[in-house]
């Protein structure tokens, strides 16, 4: 039995994207591949994330509230929705 470590299912370990403002930003953007590979829009949903609006580089958004893929949506006035598939 082993103490102290926690066994996850592989299908736990993967990101599950989420569609959101087109300015948000998280750091795995930049260096996990299956970050880079979604469209504008498509974020990953992680607890264990940070996140923050590329508008005013700062985890709050020009409207004065906090940033996460749940919060960053529709109903805010600085929202951005990108088509997910460019024509």
């Amino acid at each position: 039995m082993s103490q102290g470590k926690e066994t996850l299912h592989p299908d736990e370990r993967r990101p599950r994207f989420v569609r959101a403002c087109a300015h948000l930003r998280t750091k795995t953007q930049y260096y996990r591949l299956e970050d880079q590979q979604q469209p504008p829009g498509m974020i990953a949903d992680s607890p264990t994330l940070c996140y923050w609006c590329a508008l005013t580089e700062d985890p709050v958004g020009p409207d004065g509230q906090g940033t996460s893929p749940g919060g960053c949506q529709a109903s805010r006035s600085c929202h951005e929705q990108r088509p997910l598939d460019p024509a």
